[in-house]
């Protein structure tokens, strides 16, 4: 494997590994807002900028040396993107010299120029890329002084400029295009992940924004692009202003809407569940979940029952627990408590499980089955991961994924596409994977 030097970190990275997976790996960071996991990286938002440079060999097949008898590093001659660059062997990547972090800092300079500041009114802020960055990466006093020596941080002093807000895109979406800072992660998303032709950028310039030509986003993952969104340009119609990030209760979970158990994460604020999120799981989902999963969330506040309820005259009528309990000591009075069993429905909980397995203890029976079993075993092949569809030498595809499950069509189309399973390195999944490519037909 080839051996990279990163600043003063020499590291061993698969062949074809971007330089940015290459600092990550060695422990150093870079700033990014186009790269995403799972996505084709494009250098688009040229915010990962590093100085590189690489040995090369004579006509002897001997690496050229300097004077003093070392491997000549050979510069390239303008900083390059780290996330389309390509490790090579001996490579040198330098991420904290004064030349690079001048050009991060004018990166973020730029893209704060006709970015709105309304970071207290925006349901990214705690979570925003841009704020981060901004923040790490801005512009230092010791690039830019007013000529009193105090620091400059915006040498930009015009109206930002100002476009449609609040654009709903469909009953889920909504864009903010004064926030867009084209990175074009939600285009590439629905092109590479579903293969959907659905966002695109419109007009050039100053004047570009993202847009489809269709009514709503014709796609049941259009949701992954409010979690990949760097900025607080695309927002969760369902859970927009319902609470800063600070404030929810993060949990970690799985979807019980369909069979294949997306990772999830739950954000509730004050016992109430707010919004749902991926969670990454490279063998399921990577990070990426249907909308069924993100938006149906909903139904857990309706009809629900929220205290025992016991049947008087024939119908249910609310009641206290010790009323409840009562009632069941009744109801299995005379009943000898091996012949009691327990069956629960297939979308029961994991605290109702819980309490009825406790129950079933408790009964000396120990018979507890759920609802939704089938009478045959549904296949005699063991159960595979979906990663295993990418190594496959065929696919028969019954029904619709893309309703039945979603999750199969994810990877149904990246087995279409030839992308394969990617590489661990010490910060996980390659940020910037360069065997993916962006128009890749299937």
């Amino acid at each position: 494997m080839p051996k990279v030097k990163v600043n003063d970190r020499t590291v061993e990275v698969p062949p074809g590994t971007s330089a940015m997976d290459a600092i990550f790996h060695a422990g150093y960071d870079v700033p990014l807002f186009c790269a995403e996991r799972h996505l084709s990286p494009t250098g688009s938002c040229r915010m990962c900028l590093v100085k590189a440079g690489a040995p090369r060999k004579g006509p002897d097949g001997e690496w050229i040396k300097d004077e003093s008898g070392e491997v000549k590093i050979f510069w390239f001659p303008k900083l390059m993107a780290s996330c389309t660059l390509a490790v090579s062997e001996g490579m040198v990547i330098d991420t904290l010299s004064d030349e690079v972090r001048h050009a991060q800092s004018g990166m973020v300079e730029l893209t704060l120029a006709n970015h709105p500041l309304d970071c207290p009114t925006c349901d990214k802020g705690g979570a925003c890329d841009l704020q981060d960055r901004a923040y790490e990466y801005g512009l230092d006093a010791k690039f830019y002084t007013d000529p009193s020596g105090e620091p400059v941080y915006t040498r930009y002093a015009f109206t930002k400029r100002h476009v449609d807000k609040h654009h709903p895109l469909s009953e889920f979406i909504i864009l903010d295009r004064e926030r867009c800072i084209h990175c074009k992660r939600c285009v590439r998303y629905f092109e590479e992940i579903p293969g959907d032709q659905v966002l695109d950028f419109i007009e050039r310039a100053v004047h570009t924004f993202i847009g489809t030509a269709d009514e709503g986003l014709p796609s049941n993952f259009s949701g992954n692009i409010t979690d990949i969104c760097p900025v607080g340009a695309l927002l969760d119609r369902v859970a927009r202003f319902r609470g800063r990030n600070w404030e929810f209760e993060q949990t970690p979970s799985v979807s019980t809407d369909d069979a294949s158990g997306q990772f999830i994460w739950i954000d509730a604020r004050s016992g109430r569940i707010e919004r749902i999120r991926a969670r990454e799981n490279p063998e399921l989902n990577d990070i990426w979940i249907s909308d069924a999963a993100r938006f149906g969330h909903e139904w857990a506040d309706m009809d629900r029952v929220t205290q025992p309820l016991v049947r008087k005259g024939g119908s249910l009528e609310p009641a206290t627990w010790e009323e409840a309990l009562a009632a069941m000591r009744q109801g299995l009075e005379g009943v000898e408590r091996k012949r009691v069993g327990l069956v629960l429905p297939g979308d029961a909980t994991i605290e109702e499980g819980l309490a009825a397995s406790e129950l079933a203890k408790q009964l000396e029976s120990g018979f507890l089955d759920f609802e939704g079993r089938t009478a045959v075993p549904a296949s005699n092949f063991p159960a595979v991961p979906f990663a295993s569809v990418l190594e496959a030498d065929y696919l028969l595809v019954v029904g619709d994924p893309t309703e039945e499950l979603p999750i199969a069509h994810v990877w149904i189309h990246k087995r279409l596409r030839g992308v394969p399973m990617p590489p661990r390195f010490n910060h996980g999944t390659p940020i910037a994977d360069l065997s993916i490519r962006e128009h890749t037909p299937p």
